[in-house]
């Protein structure tokens, strides 16, 4: 979970530009390593001089500023391959839903295309952050069980609004009788 404080002050300005509550998705590791290859593109695009290639690469890390958490892309990513997959093993390659999948796999690709070496740059400053490593895994055990207590606990109040709601009917349905 990266914060602005997580990161060099010279890629604060890039991680400002990204859509709300993207940073705090990302791993520390990989938004330094995003936000870097951002930051060097912007720089390069300041150094073109022609305007079709300039609206190109800042497009281009508009792209890779807004695309999905490195981890939800590669498991998206692998179950939509697996689909095709299957699709394919099933119906053939030039089935209607294989080209479906094939499709929704290229979108998938192009709107959140991932920076080169994202993976690496993830271990390496888990590598060089064992403490911040630990931290966000006690963070997440600690997410997972207020997740599955507010679970439990918005079930049960449904079972009880509910058992209540049968009461009132019946109540008013007595109440209805009583005055026949």
């Amino acid at each position: 979970m990266a914060t602005l404080s997580d990161l060099p002050a010279h890629l604060h300005e890039h991680a400002r530009a990204m859509p709300k509550g993207l940073l705090v998705g990302l791993h520390t590791g990989e938004a330094v390593h995003r936000l870097q290859a951002v930051h060097e593109m912007a720089e390069s695009a300041n150094r073109i001089s022609n305007p079709a290639v300039h609206r190109h690469v800042k497009a281009h890390s508009r792209r890779l500023l807004s695309a999905m958490p490195y981890l939800e892309y590669t498991a998206e990513h692998k179950k939509l391959s697996d689909l095709k997959n299957k699709a394919i093993q099933g119906q053939g390659v030039k089935s209607d839903v294989a080209k479906a999948y094939h499709d929704a796999l290229k979108k998938l690709e192009y709107d959140h295309e991932q920076v080169s070496g994202v993976g690496e740059a993830m271990l390496r400053w888990d590598r060089e952050h064992p403490k911040e490593v630990s931290k966000a895994a006690q963070a997440a055990a600690v997410k997972k069980i207020v997740d599955r207590e507010l679970s439990a606990a918005l079930a049960d109040f449904k079972r009880k609004s509910d058992q209540l709601r049968k009461e009132i009917r019946q109540l008013q349905e007595e109440a209805t009788r009583g005055r026949r």
